[in-house]
């Protein structure tokens, strides 16, 4: 099993490297990701990353996407996902009243 499994993923590695390398647009892609990273995980007071930040992360790979592409409709919904999953993560309310309240009380 141990070989199966490393040949497998010898080949899929060999797969997403040739793809990388054939493709300028994932270069550019992974370019501005990192980019969006960089600046998210310098910020002042970053001890430890904790589920808000990864969420907040997966944000910034679906806008480095949307910014090479933003016809893609997935990376648009992805993006609203991650933001849910963050503000369930953060545990926020998110509750705003009819009168444009946005103080979390009904």
């Amino acid at each position: 099993m141990e070989i199966v499994t490393k040949v497998t993923t010898e080949r899929i590695l060999d797969i997403a490297r040739s793809k990388y390398a054939r493709d300028p647009i994932t270069a550019i892609v992974y370019e501005r990701i990192a980019n969006l990273w960089n600046v998210y995980l310098a910020r002042e007071g970053l001890d430890r990353l904790i589920p808000e930040d990864v969420a907040a992360m997966l944000m910034l790979a679906e806008i480095g996407q949307i910014a090479v592409d933003g016809s893609n409709v997935d990376n648009w919904v992805k993006l609203a996902c991650h933001a849910g999953c963050g503000a369930e993560a953060a545990d926020l309310d998110m509750t705003i009243s009819i009168g444009g309240d946005t103080s979390g009380k009904a």
